[in-house]
Order: C-alpha cells, then structure tokens, then sequence
C-alpha cells in the first residue's frame, strides 16, 4: 500500500551553541518551566531554558519547537531536526519527537504551515523525509514508531484544517509515506484512543484529497487504508459513524465511485446502524 512519486556531532554542537546563548539568560521568566514559556508564546526564552535544563527528550522537543513556531521555514526546520537527532539513540529521537507534537497542542497559536512542518520535522529526526541527517533505525510496528506515526498524521490532518491553507500534495505525500513505514503494514492501534485518531486522521485527509485530486493514487489509498482502520480497530466502530467529528460521511460520498471499497466501508460500521450523532470518541485518560 506504501506509493512514492517521481551525527551526532552536529546536534551537539546545536545545543552547545544555544546554551552558550543562554548565558545572558532572560531573567523575567525564571519562575516558569520552559514549557509554560512555551505555552505563553514565549519562544526564545523557552529555548534557552529548555538547553539550559539538560538534553532529555523533552528538553529536545521544547527547544525544537521553540525554533519551529518563531519561525516555521526550511532553516528553522534544519535546525530543530538536529536538536532533535541528537545522536543518543533512536528510540530517544523518537520520544522527543512525539513529545514535540504533543506541544503544539499548548502554543497559545499555531501558525499556518507549523503542524505540517513539524510533521516533516519529526519524521526527518529518525530518518525519514528530506531533512533527515541519519539513516532510519527505529524498528518498524513498535509502540515508539506507532505512536509517533499517528502524531505525525495528526498534524497533517489539522494542518489541512487551517484556514486558507494551500494543500500541497506532494509534502502530504512524503508525510504519509514515512508514516506509513513506521507503522509497520498494519493500522491496528494499541488502543481505542489511538484507533481513534489514526482513523480521524487518514479519513479526514482522505476527504481533502478527494477534493484536490479525486482520481489520484493517493486518494485511493488513503480511503482504503481509512476503511482498513475501522476493519483492523472494531470497537472505534460506533464512534467512526456516529461520532459528530467523524469523517464518516464525507468518507462515503468519496467512497461512492468505488462500490466494493463502499461496501467495505458500510461493513465496518454495521454495529452501529442506528445510532444517533452524538459524542462517541474515545478520550484521553487523565
């Protein structure tokens, strides 16, 4: 199902170079851990104090993301994959990885294209995309690269949200490649939350594309791997028709030029037949 179009030294030297930036220090926000800095939009005082606290992974991922939202470009993009690659080993790339999307959550506001860059950016970090510095090692289907595939089309999914966006098929693309990979071949999620997002995600971009570019081979995947979710995930089954931020039906207008992907699609939800919209989607446990 997986489609393409036609050192650690480094990352050393990255946080070498911000903590000696660091020397000054703001002192206005002492008080403030640097992810409330971060939260309050407080980039560069976040970034120093997130250098200045140490290099764990979420120390990476606030100073990542720091760099990203002052300013999201290719430069800044560079430049927060190698804090992020930091040499230390894979499974640590890819927890400040998922650390740094799960912050984009907090930032008092998310600039156009900074979901999607920090998509790239955290699948660049452990070896997939045009900005990787190393070559892949993370071990496909495990929990760490599953997780951080669904944050990655998280992002892209929201990215696709943000008003007057420009869909650019080809970075959409290169995102859901490298997403795709770390799963592993399979949509089965770890649990009902993450099934959840998975298919929320690849049915909404699914939708989008069958705007852009209805006949597209990634549209065809997208819907089909947005069916396979819910085959692979059955107990999302009455939230994925029912629930009123559900693609579903979206999803089965897209599906109608395809009578056996619609027929799969029908299949996957028939538990839920008669259900009424309302708020099934699985949350998160405090």
């Amino acid at each position: 199902m997986k489609i393409f179009f036609p050192s650690c030294f480094f990352g050393g030297m990255v946080f070498i170079a911000l903590f000696a930036l660091s020397c000054g220090g703001a002192t206005g926000g002492a008080a403030l851990s640097a992810e409330q800095l971060l939260a309050q939009g407080r980039f560069e005082e976040a970034k120093l104090a997130a250098v200045s606290r140490g290099s764990e992974p979420m120390d990476r991922a606030v100073a990542a993301l720091s760099i990203l939202a002052q300013e999201p470009s290719t430069t800044s993009a560079e430049a927060a994959v190698a804090v992020l690659d930091d040499g230390s080993s894979s499974i640590g790339t890819a927890v400040a990885a998922i650390e740094m999307l799960s912050l984009v959550f907090t930032l008092p506001s998310v600039p156009q294209d900074l979901s999607l860059i920090s998509a790239e950016v955290a699948l660049s970090a452990i070896g997939y995309g045009s900005l990787a510095r190393s070559k892949a090692s993370l071990v496909n289907g495990s929990e760490a690269s599953t997780t951080l595939a669904i944050g990655a089309l998280e992002r892209l999914y929201l990215w696709t949200r943000t008003p007057d966006v420009t869909i650019d098929p080809a970075r959409l693309l290169d995102v859901w490649n490298g997403s795709y990979t770390l799963l592993g071949g399979s949509l089965k999620a770890t649990d009902d939350l993450n099934a959840w997002r998975l298919f929320q995600s690849i049915g909404s971009l699914a939708v989008v594309m069958d705007r852009v570019a209805p006949l597209s081979d990634l549209t065809r995947v997208l819907l089909g791997s947005a069916v396979s979710v819910v085959e692979q995930n059955p107990d999302i089954a009455v939230p994925a028709r029912c629930d009123l931020s559900s693609p579903f039906d979206d999803l089965r207008r897209a599906a109608a030029r395809d009578l056996k992907l619609l027929g799969r699609l029908e299949r996957s939800v028939a538990v839920a037949a008669g259900c009424s919209l309302g708020q099934y989607a699985p949350k998160k446990e405090e």
